[in-house]
């Protein structure tokens, strides 16, 4: 659900929503004892969803230049897998 107000969202709506996920998914994580591996692993996901969908808007809005950038920022996408920003990069 709040995903797909994320996808709608602009600015400190987004922000906002984006908090919303990553504080349910800890409170998850806390409720289920999850180890910090499965911890990572289920943030990892999230930020890729987000990512995703960022990226496509991005794409969607001719903004080409900014998609790029935001796969090539190393520091900000570390979740990504080589396999994952080479995808994206060509597309």
């Amino acid at each position: 659900m709040n995903l797909s107000k994320y996808t709608l969202a602009t600015g400190k709506e987004k922000m906002f929503y984006k908090n919303t996920i990553l504080s349910n998914l800890e409170s998850r994580s806390m409720y289920l004892n999850d180890n910090e591996l499965s911890k990572q692993q289920s943030l990892d996901k999230v930020n890729l969803d987000l990512f995703d969908v960022d990226f496509n808007t991005l794409m969607d809005n001719k903004q080409f230049g900014s998609a790029l950038a935001s796969v090539k920022d190393l520091n900000n996408t570390k979740f990504l897998s080589n396999d994952q920003r080479i995808n994206y990069i060509e597309k």
